[in-house]
């Protein structure tokens, strides 16, 4: 992190900043993205009624990461019943409660810079209930039209929390482009193969930029 004239794709204090929901949810309120209602608590009692319908959607407030001795565990977004988090001991593991989006298609956009590609992610040609990411294998990737002002504000958000490189979430619901969360360190590959995205020329292009014309950038 000392070296002010190296390239970083992202700088690690910008990449540690936006790993944090509440961060990134309130740069992407600042865009003018729309959010699901969203809280963050450490007990079932000040959820109450605050959202609508039986099924929250949990995240957590970072990077959720489970380590022993020999395995890794990643936590990803889990849809739970209201029930479900009345037995839930919240202040062992504050988190993040949001809005269900159960009838949704789910976009993923990847910004370098001054550019964007968008995915939509479908199973069996349908949009997917909880997180896709549990079922990546079922799933698949097609190109996504996404509306100019959208992906204009994709990449507003991404140079707002400091990054060049973005993969965002966002969920196409009731017309709506509702933005989930940001991963500054997000894969790509996998649409470069299934979607054709040029990204990995686009980061190289990035990359071998001289280090003088980037100096100061995150």
């Amino acid at each position: 992190m000392i070296f002010d004239t190296a390239r970083w794709v992202n700088h690690p204090t910008r990449t540690y900043e936006a790993e944090h929901k509440m961060i990134q949810l309130r740069a992407a309120c600042e865009v003018g993205f729309d959010i699901p209602a969203t809280y963050c608590l450490n007990s079932e009692r000040f959820l109450g009624n605050r959202l609508d319908g039986p099924i929250v959607a949990i995240k957590g407030l970072d990077t959720v990461l489970v380590r022993t001795e020999t395995t890794e565990s990643f936590g990803y977004t889990n849809f739970l019943g209201r029930e479900e988090l009345e037995h839930t001991e919240l202040r062992e593991a504050p988190l993040v409660a949001q809005r269900a989006l159960t009838d949704k298609l789910d976009l993923r956009v990847t910004v370098i810079e001054d550019d964007w590609w968008c995915a939509s992610v479908t199973e069996g040609g349908s949009g997917i209930p909880g997180d896709w990411r549990l079922r990546k294998s079922n799933v698949a990737f097609s190109e996504f039209v996404l509306p100019e002002p959208i992906g204009a504000r994709c990449i507003e958000l991404t140079r707002r929390l400091g990054l060049s490189f973005a993969a965002i979430d966002l969920a196409l619901s009731d017309d709506r482009f509702f933005f989930l969360e940001v991963n500054p360190t997000g894969e790509w590959a996998w649409l470069q193969e299934e979607v054709q995205f040029p990204i990995g020329a686009k980061l190289a292009e990035l990359l071998g930029r001289t280090p003088s014309a980037h100096r100061g950038d995150s």
